[in-house]
């Protein structure tokens, strides 16, 4: 499990590098990712080439 601890390791080293921005653009961009609402269209087009592909 060593590797996995490596994997958080360079996660929380990644999150914390790009929380240090702090500027109004990516401020706005990580707020637009982090809504639900974004999403959708996404897991719209996703279910579409499934159903596509299987039918």
């Amino acid at each position: 499990m060593d590797w996995l601890q490596n994997i958080l390791e360079l996660d929380k080293e990644f999150f914390l590098y790009l929380n240090s921005f702090h500027n109004d653009f990516w401020d706005t961009i990580m707020l637009m990712i982090t809504r639900k609402e974004t999403w959708i269209p996404f897991y719209v087009v996703i279910l579409y080439f499934i159903l596509k592909i299987t039918g």
